[in-house]
């Protein structure tokens, strides 16, 4: 079982990655690459609309977030 290590340019300390997190790290910069990006204006312009038609509720700004998010990558 091999073991891969990464140095920061910033930093002198050594990274000792896991094959499982290499793994992982790999996935999700795949995901992040084929992602379409969303800038942050038009998430907060659509979440403050489903705001507004949720009647002004607080507490649910996360979920008006993640939902205008959902609805401009599609």
């Amino acid at each position: 079982m091999s073991i891969a290590t990464k140095k920061s340019a910033k930093n002198t300390r050594t990274k000792v990655m896991t094959p499982a997190a290499t793994t992982a790290t790999s996935i999700v910069s795949v995901a992040l690459a084929s992602a379409p990006t969303v800038s942050a204006a038009s998430v907060a312009a659509r979440a403050y609309e489903l705001w507004i038609e949720s009647g002004m509720s607080h507490g649910h700004h996360l979920a008006h977030w993640f939902q205008a998010e959902r609805e401009l990558s599609q």
